[in-house]
């Protein structure tokens, strides 16, 4: 029997946890936006997307800058 490839676990748990978040993030806002319009209406629900994208923009922002903020100290030889 030809052997198993081995599995990286730190990628595959990254990996795992970066679908989560997508998936989350995408449940959140479609359903949502669903439920606002079932109670108020779509002009509501419009808004609320609105809303919710701006939030989701900022945290976005955060997180971009956060990122490059890594990316400096890493190649910068400070990330021990």
């Amino acid at each position: 029997m030809p052997a198993q490839p081995e599995i990286d676990l730190r990628r595959h748990s990254a990996q795992t946890r970066s679908r989560m978040v997508r998936i989350g993030l995408v449940l959140i806002v479609v359903l949502v936006v669903f439920l606002v319009a079932v109670v108020y209406g779509l002009p509501a629900a419009g808004v609320g997307a609105l809303c919710l994208a701006g939030g989701l923009l900022a945290i976005a922002a955060v997180a971009g800058v956060l990122w490059i903020i890594r990316l400096i100290v890493t190649r910068a030889g400070y990330d021990e």
